[in-house]
């Protein structure tokens, strides 16, 4: 999804924007407490043949090698090959895996492939047979010897028992915004167990379609110089990507782990369509889902679904005993559209037409919000008229409880079963959940929201709410603020505001956590899509499991709502009473 820009440009300035990378360092407990963190973590370069540039003379394989989808026996290894002039005919490409970055003299392992026209001239093959645990390098070769690829490293699964695991986080790398320079400082350091990337790998828009991130467009330009609809289309924005050296150097670093988000498709996708796509003018949206993932799956290092479907591309991963890694696909497989939490205004109508329609919810209506009933016909526009805000409370208050509670699916019945299965069943201490969005509760005073959505920000809007938490997050206790703060952080009226993220599908974003507390499960989440940093303590809506921290949990009596509704929305009709959430400054906080 485009970022919603929540902050004055002054101070938006200050955030990590694109091409980020995360650097995260899985130890036990105790290790952790002892080892401490470096504040230097990058440190020096690795120079020299210990990081091997991609080697662009090498005309045969120009856009580099990768390797990804490790197991603790095999891995999938990636380069393509490029044909002399026009021609289409197949080419015979060589691999080879020895445990020497220089010396290929006696391979442990190599075969042959054939690149053709069918899958772009793209060589992807499952190296088999391999040691659990153990470094490797690779190469490709062609052409006699005469063309010989830049070598790879890549590192297999471990088994047993762990005492670390490295690894570095990508996500949302568009390539007009920002260099790639998270790719460049990872593989400086090259000493990662596997590289992880949650989504947003390319950008589908041209020129114009996403003009707040194109301050490089003129000088990287837009391959194809459109939006992306067709499978050339998608190739070509590929190979734009992989002509950078820095992405060549860090997918030659260490084995890529995947996922998609939804600008490798378009842009707030879900399983039958997409916020940037419109069937009239761009197409079927399945046949543009099908040319995404047959690029998707040529260029990126990672294994077919068993299950033959494509979009079906979530699986795990496990080293040793320390974590499971789980990448869910959260927009093709089973994800509802997106609730809006305004209401349209056609909706806005409708519910003033049914009270006007009926004298009792005229008569309720009128009571409850202090309005004048209307005593002629004359006097139904101007009651109609005022009941426009109370209807919009009462229809974000309805869309509220729809994206927290409803029955709507973010992963699909077969997938969050899978998931279950995982979670109950892996004996690791960390439970990772690799994908695209924030889990995490994130909330906004409404006031703010109506702000922005009015495009008009008031910079004291921001002030008012804004410091009584940085205040308390510098360690200022609740009661020590002054009055005026402690009301507005208490009555703030929070709002979820990004239904395109998990808080849009309260319902498996539950049961997900209460399956793992109800395993006792150590579980890790990461996230991207919003080009900011956040880090959030993951909450329970229910406190229905045993041993649930107090200060962790959501409390609502009936509805499961974290944070309070508008006051005015407590009753929201004689027929549909509510119970109201039973709001703390605990669940104020994201």
């Amino acid at each position: 999804m485009k970022p919603i820009q929540l902050l004055p440009a002054a101070l938006n300035r200050y955030l990590p924007l694109l091409s980020t990378a995360l650097v995260c360092s899985l130890v036990p407990h105790s290790q952790a407490q002892s080892d401490g963190i470096a504040n230097d973590y990058w440190g020096p370069a690795i120079t020299g043949s210990a990081l091997a540039s991609p080697a662009q003379s090498n005309t045969s394989f120009p856009y580099g090698v990768a390797s990804g989808d490790p197991h603790s026996d095999s891995v999938v290894l990636w380069t393509k090959f490029a044909p002399a002039g026009n021609s289409t005919a197949s080419q015979e490409v060589t691999w080879q895996i020895s445990t020497s970055r220089t010396d290929f003299s006696a391979p442990v392992a190599s075969g042959t492939v054939e690149a053709t026209t069918e899958n772009n001239f793209t060589v992807k093959l499952v190296a088999p047979g391999l040691q659990a645990g153990t470094e490797y390098f690779y190469r490709f070769i062609t052409d006699g010897g005469a063309a010989v690829s830049t070598v790879g490293r890549t590192k297999t699964l471990p088994t047993g028992s762990v005492d670390s695991v490295r690894l570095a986080l990508f996500s949302c790398s568009n390539i007009t915004a920002d260099p790639f320079y998270a790719y460049d400082k990872v593989a400086r350091k090259g000493d990662f167990d596997a590289l992880v990337h949650v989504g947003d790998y390319i950008y589908e828009y041209g020129p114009g379609g996403y003009a707040a991130a194109e301050s490089l467009a003129g000088s990287v330009g837009f391959e194809p110089n459109g939006e992306l609809l067709t499978l050339e289309d998608y190739r070509a924005r590929y190979a734009q990507y992989h002509r950078q050296n820095s992405l060549q150097s860090a997918r030659a670093s260490a084995p890529l782990i995947a996922i998609w988000d939804d600008h490798e498709t378009a842009n707030d996708s879900y399983k039958d369509g997409a916020q940037n796509h419109t069937e009239d003018t761009e197409g079927s949206w399945n046949d543009r889902v099908t040319a995404a993932l047959e690029a998707y799956y040529e260029w990126m290092p990672i294994r077919e679904p068993a299950s033959g479907n494509r979009k079906e591309a979530y699986r795990s991963f496990d080293f040793g005993d320390l974590v499971s890694l789980h990448m869910l696909e959260t927009r093709l497989t089973g994800r509802d559209k997106q609730i809006s939490l305004a209401p349209a205004s056609d909706d806005v109508q409708t519910r003033i037409g049914q009270i006007l329609a009926d004298p009792t919810l005229t008569a309720y209506y009128a009571t409850t919000y202090g309005l004048t009933a209307p005593a002629t016909p004359a006097d139904i526009t101007a009651f109609g008229a005022a009941l426009a805000t109370p209807v919009v409370n009462e229809l974000v208050y309805t869309n509220v409880v729809e994206m927290y509670s409803g029955n709507r699916t973010l992963l699909g019945a077969t997938q969050l079963g899978w998931l279950q299965s995982e979670l109950a069943t892996s004996n690791a201490t960390y439970q990772v959940l690799g994908q695209q969005t924030l889990m995490g509760n994130m909330v906004m005073p409404a006031e703010l929201l109506l702000e922005l959505a009015g495009g008009d920000v008031n910079p004291d809007t921001i002030a008012k709410y804004l410091t009584p938490i940085a205040k308390m997050a510098a360690g200022v206790p609740f009661d020590a603020l002054e009055s005026a703060e402690q009301a507005a952080y208490t009555n703030a009226n929070a709002l979820p505001y990004n239904e395109d993220a998990w808080d849009g599908y309260g319902k498996d974003r539950e049961t997900i956590l209460q399956t793992a507390l109800a395993h006792g499960k150590k579980l890790f989440v990461f996230s991207g899509d919003t080009h900011n940093a956040w880090s959030n303590q993951l909450k329970t809506m229910s406190p229905t499991s045993a041993g649930l921290a107090p200060k962790a949990q959501w409390r609502a009596s009936s509805l499961p709502l974290p944070a309070c509704p508008p006051r005015a929305l407590k009753n929201t009709s004689p027929a549909r009473k509510t119970s109201s959430a039973n709001c703390s400054s605990d669940t104020a906080r994201a």
